[in-house]
């Protein structure tokens, strides 16, 4: 509750049982501001709505720019296409534990279409991953092109590993 809606109240509370005298000066505080050193609140001013050609350059809605122009780019205007594909083969061991599912993997696939560097998004146990690397690293592409040119890109690629015959 605010000083004054305080003061009201007890101005009506004690006005039943006063004098004039203190009538006179519970009025005279009312009166009064409660902080009287404090100019009053402006109202907000309304903020200009941004043009229409400033609303996209937020950066939530760009791309930052590539630095290097060498740099892999990660969506380039006709992305690559897979050539020649070499099948995983299991480990001895996940053979026995009869493994299956897939691996993720994010690859560089240069201009000449060949796959450079490779990283591991999602495993699998018993030496898969590294299985999964070494059949991709022999797949070959068709480079990725971007305004009618060959460019290094990213790409994520998904390697199955169906469960193995049982062994009879």
């Amino acid at each position: 509750m605010n000083n004054r809606r305080l003061t009201l109240l007890l101005t009506g509370l004690l006005i039943a049982g006063c004098d004039a005298e203190h009538k006179r000066r519970l009025d005279t505080l009312s009166e009064q501001p409660v902080f009287p050193n404090r100019p009053p609140k402006a109202a907000p001013r309304p903020q200009p709505l941004p043009p229409r050609d400033l609303v996209y350059d937020h950066p939530l809605y760009r791309y930052p720019p590539r630095l290097d122009p060498n740099a892999p780019m990660r969506n380039p205007e006709v992305p690559a296409r897979l050539l020649e594909e070499v099948a995983p083969e299991h480990t001895a061991l996940s053979r026995r534990a009869r493994i299956a599912g897939i691996v993720i993997l994010e690859l560089v696939i240069d201009t000449e279409g060949k796959v450079g560097a490779v990283r591991v998004l999602k495993p699998l146990p018993f030496g898969l991953d590294e299985k999964a690397m070494e059949a991709v690293r022999q797949w070959r592409f068709e480079p990725a092109k971007h305004r009618g040119k060959p460019v290094p890109v990213f790409q994520n690629v998904t390697v199955r590993f169906h469960p193995p015959a049982a062994s009879q």
